[in-house]
């Protein structure tokens, strides 16, 4: 069986997968470890209505195989699951960067992926729990009221209220324990210890990402709009 494969770069455009026939899409996700290539996800999204199979590579240079492959590895968590990953570099092996190292490496830090699920306040049920950027967890249009995920420590933020304590478990069952929210009444903040995270908006749409946990910050700190109900949250 032969298979068509295209190489997706920075110096292509986005959109080069939508008019090349090809059965296996390859995109660049970055150079070193800060070079992000700002066209690999749209050149994923638009090669997932032309091809069933894709995968994201990272083009070495020599740094260090521990540095380049924690870089690779924090960003392509969020494409676990749907795409496979390879390494490419000039360099077969510099001494300090090099295909042993990076497998060595990938191997015993695999990508964390968070589990977590919250409650829909309209329709007062849990959602099913989502793992990672495979989806999210909420309804569009539905305020939630609780959270609970994955994480050292994580609390919410009730709507016209005061944060609420910090919660330390991931246990629905534990309402007092293990969940984030008070049942009916909606939150429009998130903080979360060590994660990646967002949050949707009711009525509007996705505020960028959070990686750090800081109540008195509502912009970088934490996620979410003072007065605006929360419909939908995602974790990496």
């Amino acid at each position: 069986m032969t298979l068509n494969r295209i190489d997706v770069s920075a110096d292509q455009s986005a959109n080069i997968t939508s008019f090349l026939p090809h059965d296996l899409t390859y995109i660049e996700d970055l150079d070193e470890t800060d070079e992000m290539n700002t066209t690999c996800d749209p050149a994923l999204q638009t090669a997932r209505t032309v091809s069933q199979l894709m995968g994201i590579y990272h083009f070495a240079q020599p740094v260090s195989a521990t540095a380049e492959t924690d870089s690779f590895v924090t960003y392509i968590t969020k494409y676990v699951g749907t795409s496979d990953w390879d390494w490419d570099t000039p360099l077969v092996d510099s001494g300090s960067v090099s295909d042993t190292a990076w497998m060595d490496r990938v191997s015993v830090q695999p990508p964390p992926q968070t589990r977590y699920q919250s409650h829909d306040k309209v329709r007062d049920r849990w959602l099913p729990e989502v793992i990672g950027t495979n989806g999210f967890t909420g309804v569009i249009g539905h305020e939630l009221d609780c959270l609970a995920c994955e994480a050292s420590s994580y609390r919410v933020h009730l709507l016209g209220g005061h944060w609420l304590p910090e919660v330390t478990r991931y246990r629905i069952s534990d309402l007092d324990h293990g969940v984030a929210g008070i049942l009916g009444q909606p939150i429009d903040g998130v903080a979360i210890q060590g994660k990646s995270y967002r949050i949707h908006t009711l009525g509007g749409s996705w505020l960028p990402w959070i990686n750090q946990y800081d109540l008195s910050d509502w912009t970088m700190g934490v996620a979410g709009i003072p007065g605006q109900a929360i419909d939908a949250i995602q974790i990496q």
